[in-house]
């Protein structure tokens, strides 16, 4: 997917481990394994669709599909 060869994650991912700072992603679809989410330096990744549907529907309910997703995340 996009999040393994995207740059900017990688970026943040560099910048946050020289400051000892955990990166947690929230993404529209997660393909990646977690020894994948973990070897690009980020804590964890989430999807924040529950189940695939039309793009339209997708992007209409992405703000409340971050709060919901971003309300569950265990802050540890």
């Amino acid at each position: 997917g996009q999040t393994l060869h995207g740059k900017l994650i990688h970026g943040v991912c560099r910048r946050a481990a020289r400051r000892q700072t955990p990166v947690i992603a929230l993404c529209g679809r997660l393909e990646a394994t977690p020894e994948q989410i973990r070897s690009i330096g980020l804590k964890a990744a989430y999807s924040i669709n529950d189940a695939p549907a039309p793009l339209p529907e997708l992007l209409a309910r992405t703000a409340a599909n971050l709060e919901r997703t971003a309300a569950a995340i265990p802050l540890k």
